[in-house]
């Protein structure tokens, strides 16, 4: 046995490697730099930011512009289910999100108003 690790080659010549594509020059800061400018002129807080991007995050994880807003994944970070419905109003006044409500007046689904198309 040899000690020459790259005996058989260069691992990373394998075509397995080649396949993976590296996208440069997308800047991303937790959601694309475009919606990030976008949004950012809509929303009056920090707090509303903050909230905003957790909705982008779930809707990449979801793989849809339209979720339900669990109040359970908001609470662990300190927003209880008042101040979610605080948010969502005015993030929906600002433009930032649709709200559909369900009949007892709950919130139902929330759609990203601008869901950037995948790359």
């Amino acid at each position: 046995m040899s000690d020459d690790i790259f005996a058989d080659g260069d691992p990373f010549n394998d075509p397995a490697w080649q396949k993976i594509k590296r996208r440069r020059g997308q800047r991303m800061i937790g959601c694309p730099l475009s919606w990030f400018e976008w949004a950012v002129p809509l929303v009056k807080s920090k707090g509303q930011l903050a909230f905003v991007l957790l909705l982008y995050r779930r809707c990449c994880i979801c793989k849809s512009a339209t979720v339900t807003v669990p109040t359970h994944e908001f609470e662990s970070i300190g927003i209880s289910r008042y101040g979610k419905r605080t948010l969502l109003l005015a993030l929906e006044q600002a433009g930032v999100v649709r709200v559909e409500a369900t009949r007892n007046g709950q919130v139902g689904k929330v759609t990203l108003a601008n869901w950037p198309e995948p790359a």
